[in-house]
C-alpha cells in the first residue's frame, strides 16, 4: 500500500513540474518578439503587432501625397525574372494579382489621404528617360 501513495505523489509531482515547464514555453513563445521585414526604398524591421501601425502612423507626419505606381501582372512576372532573385522566381500570377487588389482596395478607401494612382504597366522608367520623365510629370500634375 505505501508504494502506491509514494509512486502517486512522484506521478502527481512530475505532472505539477511537467504543467511549469509547459506554461514556461507557451510564455516563451507567445512573448517572442515577432519582427517582419519591410522591404522597399528604406529597409527596415518593424515588430509584427497589429497594434504597432496606428501608433506608428500617429507618429509620422501626414504626407501630401501617396503615389502607387501600378503594374500589371505580366509586367510585374517581366520585372521578376529580369531581377533574377532566385526565391521569387516561382512566384504565382493569382497571388501577385492578389498582392495588387489589396493595394488598390485598400487606397482607394483612403478618404482622408491625397491618393495618386499612376499605370506603368506600358512604361519602363529604367530604361527610357522620356517615360521616367512622363512619371514625373504625372506626380507633379494636379487632378480636378
Amino acid at each position: 500500500m505505501k508504494n502506491w501513495i509514494v509512486e502517486s505523489i512522484i506521478l502527481a509531482a512530475g505532472l505539477i513540474v511537467l504543467g511549469l515547464l509547459l506554461n514556461t514555453g507557451i510564455n516563451n513563445f507567445t512573448s517572442r518578439d515577432r519582427v517582419v521585414t519591410v522591404k522597399g526604398l528604406a529597409e527596415m524591421e518593424v515588430a509584427a503587432d497589429k497594434v504597432i501601425w496606428p501608433l506608428m502612423y500617429k507618429d509620422i507626419a501626414k504626407p501630401d501625397l501617396y503615389v502607387y505606381l501600378y503594374q500589371n501582372t505580366e509586367r510585374l512576372q517581366e520585372n521578376i525574372k529580369k531581377r533574377g532573385r532566385d526565391y521569387e522566381q516561382n512566384i504565382q500570377n493569382d497571388y501577385l494579382e492578389k498582392i495588387n487588389a489589396g493595394y488598390l482596395e485598400f487606397l482607394k478607401n483612403q478618404t482622408e489621404l491625397n491618393v495618386k494612382i499612376i499605370d506603368i504597366s506600358n512604361r519602363d522608367f529604367i530604361e527610357n528617360r522620356a517615360d521616367y520623365l512622363w512619371i514625373l510629370e504625372a506626380i507633379c500634375t494636379k487632378e480636378d
